[in-house]
């Protein structure tokens, strides 16, 4: 249970310290506007070389800032000029163009009021991130991820505080109970350093076993004090104030009768009810709860303007709104190079200041368009080329202004700024009016203009195939593919006639004849992306009969003996079947590969092979003389 002791008396510490070394302030709206020394921004009126005022803003040194500058948005109007008319004024809704980024990170304190909207009227705090950092951005977590919605006030002791943020109201008793207790972020360090005066609000504590109050273990509940109570100084951290006349809603909630609903939960003996009394007969209902419905922070910014050249062009700030009027013509504008900025700053109340300017112009701006020819097809190249390439007629926008251009597609630029092709296919140029010159400011951007175009592959060809001549069946031929001009690989094929790859080889192909006729090769590049296929290159060539070896071994120990034999043995290189004669019968007969002495003398005996569809007849013979 989070409990708040007695008072106790302890001087109120000043919410933050400035050292101003020098110090032009300019109040808009009862706020000052500040920035950083080192950024110290300022305008100053010169004509005819005597200095008639300057605007400063004020330096500041030595403040602990705990938020971001303000941002302006990405999409504010401030980039062209802005015409004026000399009837009437130009307004400005600078909230529209200014905002505070990320303001529920946890880290940074941006908002710096919380509206707070009760069942009794709504009230404002304004919160001090400088003396509080960590307890405000707890506090606005809260608030932002809407943890507060529908709590009650759970606790009211006359003369001392209200309570709130420990329970919310669930009338449809959805989470098992009337009264869910609020989630908990992790507690945060105590940071005691103002007092607890009437109206400031302060984080809850816990407390051990013995009631003491630990310090660092504020979470979610906070009070409000309703008298100064200064005993509370040692222990609780203030981190705001109820603002006027907010104090009149407090007041209403800590004159509620209270009613006793510690059998709900110890925390609640004195919750405050609208519309009841302890002498009512009847029960309590949900709607005597006093209930803040919700909790919103509220980032204010303070603005401030200033024009180059006010005795042309007058600058009218009322809260976010600002005016520009048309006094009188710039004398300085001789040349389109000179124009009237003005330039506006938002702060926020931590002290961080941000700025924009924008131009105004005694003329409305002129129009113009961009007139973009047609790009040719181009083929695609490794090469660096500059966008000028490209053209046969150059884009230009009406006013003579130059243009800018931007790619997709398979192109990209290089790092010299030029461009290149990274492939093949559809290419998107498109020209645009800058606006990051002054001469921009008297004309209206131009309409973008896309043109495509098609980056085609390169063409490549193929050499011719050397000369291949006649082959005999039986021999392998080795082939050398033609060159193709792209330096990409080139394949090798059999298209047609009895032959067949063989394998590859030291840069050569093999054609392994299949039988005897014309043998045709074909020689493809089949292309990437960068390069078509190129044409296929052809060559043809004969394959004639083979001519087979055979090997006759030497008929040795003949016999002499009359009716005696003996084996001949012969093979043929193309594995063809061998027979045998001889040339005197009468001496040695063959019968198959079995020969026969018949008598003494000398003959010739001969192995052969027939001739075939891919071979050619074949012999070998040997003289042998029976002894």
């Amino acid at each position: 249970m989070e409990k708040l002791p007695f008072e106790r008396n302890l001087v109120k510490k000043a919410p933050f310290t400035l050292n101003i070394q020098s110090l032009i302030s300019v109040s808009i709206d009862g706020y000052l506007i500040r920035n950083s020394i080192n950024q110290m921004p300022s305008l100053q009126k010169v004509k005819n070389g005597v200095t008639l005022f300057t605007f400063m803003l004020a330096l500041m040194t030595s403040v602990t800032a705990f938020a971001t500058a303000p941002v302006v948005n990405t999409n504010h109007p401030f980039s062209f000029g802005y015409y004026v008319p000399a009837s009437q004024g130009t307004n400005f809704n600078l909230s529209q163009y200014f905002t505070i980024s990320n303001p529920s990170a946890s880290n940074n304190v941006f908002s710096n009021t919380v509206l707070v909207n009760s069942s009794l009227g709504n009230f404002v705090i304004e919160l001090y991130p400088e003396n509080a950092p960590q307890t405000v951005a707890n506090f606005l977590k809260y608030v932002t991820n809407g943890l507060y919605q529908n709590m009650f006030v759970q606790r009211s002791v006359p003369g001392f505080v209200i309570q709130m943020g420990g329970f919310t109201l669930d009338p449809s008793y959805s989470q098992g109970t009337y009264f869910p207790a609020i989630p908990t972020y992790p507690a945060v360090p105590s940071e005691v350093s103002l007092s607890n005066t009437t109206g400031t609000l302060a984080m809850a504590l816990g407390s051990d076993t013995n009631n003491n109050y630990l310090t660092n273990s504020a979470t979610s509940q906070w009070f409000v004090n309703l008298t100064n109570n200064t005993s509370l100084n040692p222990y609780f951290t203030v981190f705001g104030k109820v603002m006027e006349p907010g104090l009149t809603v407090v007041g209403a909630i800590a004159a509620c009768n209270t009613a006793n609903l510690s059998s709900y939960s110890g925390a609640l003996g004195t919750v405050p009810l609208s519309g009841w009394s302890t002498n009512s007969t009847n029960g309590i209902s949900f709607t005597n709860f006093i209930t803040i419905k919700e909790m919103a922070a509220d980032p204010t910014l303070p603005y401030f303007a200033v024009s180059s050249d006010p005795e042309s062009f007058k600058t009218t700030l009322k809260g976010p709104s600002l005016t520009v009027n048309f006094v009188k013509y710039p004398t300085n504008l001789a040349t389109t190079q000179d124009f009237v900025r003005i330039s506006v700053y938002a702060s926020d109340t931590n002290g961080n200041v941000t700025n924009s300017s924008f131009v105004v112009v005694p003329y409305p701006a002129g129009t113009q368009s961009i007139t973009f020819p047609a790009i040719p097809q181009q083929v695609f190249t490794t090469n660096t080329f500059d966008i000028n390439s490209l053209f046969t007629v150059a884009p230009k926008a009406s006013s003579g202004l130059p243009l800018e251009f931007s790619y997709a597609g398979p192109i990209a630029k290089t790092s010299n700024n030029l461009l290149r092709f990274t492939g093949t296919g559809t290419v998107s140029v498109t020209a645009q009016t800058p606006n990051s010159s002054p001469y921009f400011y008297y004309y209206k951007p131009a309409t973008p203009v896309t043109v495509r175009f098609l980056v085609k592959s390169n063409s490549q060809t193929l050499g011719s195939f050397g000369t291949v001549p006649t082959s005999p069946y039986g021999q392998n031929i080795q082939v050398f593919p033609p060159a193709a001009t792209s330096g990409l690989p080139v394949s090798v094929s059999v298209k047609s006639g009895p032959a067949k790859l063989g394998g590859f080889s030291n840069g050569n192909y093999l054609i392994t004849p299949t039988g005897v006729g014309t043998v045709t090769l074909a020689a493809k590049q089949i292309g990437n992306t960068s390069y078509i296929p190129a044409p296929e290159v052809t060559t043809s060539f004969s394959i004639v009969k083979g001519t087979p070896t055979i090997t006759f071994a030497t008929a040795t120990n003949i016999p002499n003996i009359p009716r005696k034999t003996f084996k001949l043995t012969a093979t043929s290189s193309a594995k063809l079947p061998v027979s045998f004669s001889s040339s005197a019968t009468n001496v040695i007969s063959i019968k198959g590969n079995i020969a026969t002495v018949n008598s003494l003398g000398s003959t010739t005996l001969t192995a052969s092979t027939p001739s075939t569809a891919d071979w050619s007849p074949a012999q070998s013979s040997q003289v042998v003389t029976p002894q």
